[in-house]
């Protein structure tokens, strides 16, 4: 198990449901650096924001191979770009 902070944003709007997991980080310190700049981004766009940041355990990552990866993107293909 690996220890992260998640960065949480909270709009008084409403808006994305009125809460979003913004990004994980390593330190607490790095969280608690980061959420006034993503806040003051998201007030610049009209969503009055605040955050918080919420330690959490996460499982260990499975590993996978080039061999798996192909099959899953085979599974599910990316939409053909379009260009106007």
């Amino acid at each position: 198990m690996i220890t992260v902070f998640v960065l949480t944003m909270v709009f008084a709007d409403g808006y994305q449901g009125g809460q979003m997991a913004y990004t994980e980080y390593k330190t607490m310190a790095e969280c608690q650096q980061q959420g006034p700049r993503v806040a003051t981004s998201y007030h610049q766009q009209g969503h009055p924001t605040s955050f918080f940041c919420q330690k959490i355990k996460r499982g260990p990552v499975k590993p996978i191979s080039s061999a798996e990866q192909a099959e899953i993107m085979r599974k599910y293909p990316m939409p053909e770009m379009v260009t106007p």
